[in-house]
């Protein structure tokens, strides 16, 4: 395995804790979960502009899975 894979892993469960650390101890467990979402977005979404580069063949999936039933 890459390091990179094994840090981003790690990195991935450590905000997976502190994420369930924060909806666990919230009073409104909604709103700090859309407050969470939101900064999550407005964090990423720089970074996201600028270095993603995805297919073009996979956002019907993409959007699709984000649809909720």
């Amino acid at each position: 395995m890459p390091l990179s894979a094994l840090i981003l892993a790690l990195g991935s469960a450590a905000l997976h804790a502190v994420w369930n650390l924060l909806l666990g101890r919230a009073r409104d467990v909604q709103a700090a979960a859309a407050t969470t979402f939101l900064l999550s977005v407005a964090i990423a979404l720089p970074f996201a502009i600028v270095w993603w580069q995805a297919d073009p063949s996979v956002w019907p999936w993409a959007l699709a899975s984000s649809v909720r039933g």
